[in-house]
């Protein structure tokens, strides 16, 4: 009697055990918005701009060792700046309430604010929410001097300096989380 409850126990412990462990393991999420645009007439935005951007940045982030206790994830759809000044009722807001994001710890929604080609300076800002309330914790703007004549995304700037400086922003943003 006594060998059968052990065949019935230690396969049962050990299973706990690693559902435990596998528990532990996981690590909080991140979602990134897909990128906006709030500059006109800028040649080098298409329509596969956001997504470019929202996966080059996730994967940037993912394989940063930084801060490789979150997981960034990728989310379908974008936030105008203009909305989030309108608070938690704005339209996109309810989108993605109505989506209901529970088991993301934070979001983070990417613009391009301001766009110069002739001083050569592109501005992004970064807005981190709190998903649960839809809130706003913290927002970073950060500026790209582009080397001068030269376009951003074009054959002659690599963007992955661009990248580069945004996993930095997104670095300093979760910092409180």
């Amino acid at each position: 009697m006594r060998k059968i409850k052990n065949v019935f126990l230690i396969p049962l412990f050990l299973s706990v055990l690693i559902s435990i462990m596998a528990l532990s393991d996981e690590k909080p999420q991140i979602a990134i918005l897909q990128f906006t645009n709030n500059v006109t007439n800028v040649e080098w935005w298409s329509d596969a701009s956001p997504v470019d951007l929202q996966d080059s940045l996730v994967t940037a982030l993912n394989d940063n060792p930084t801060i490789e206790n979150y997981t960034f994830t990728k989310i379908d759809h974008a936030i105008h700046e203009d909305d989030l000044l309108k608070g938690p009722h704005a339209k996109a807001f309810e989108t993605l309430k109505a989506k209901s994001y529970r088991e993301e710890r934070a979001m983070i929604v990417c613009n391009i604010t301001n766009y110069d080609a002739k001083s050569s300076v592109l501005n992004f800002s970064f807005t981190l929410i709190d998903p649960s309330e839809f809130t706003i914790l913290k927002r970073m703007d950060i500026q790209f001097d582009l080397p001068e004549g030269r376009k951003l995304f074009g054959e002659d700037c690599s963007k992955a300096n661009y990248i580069t400086n945004m996993v930095s922003a997104v670095s300093e943003l979760i910092t409180e989380l």
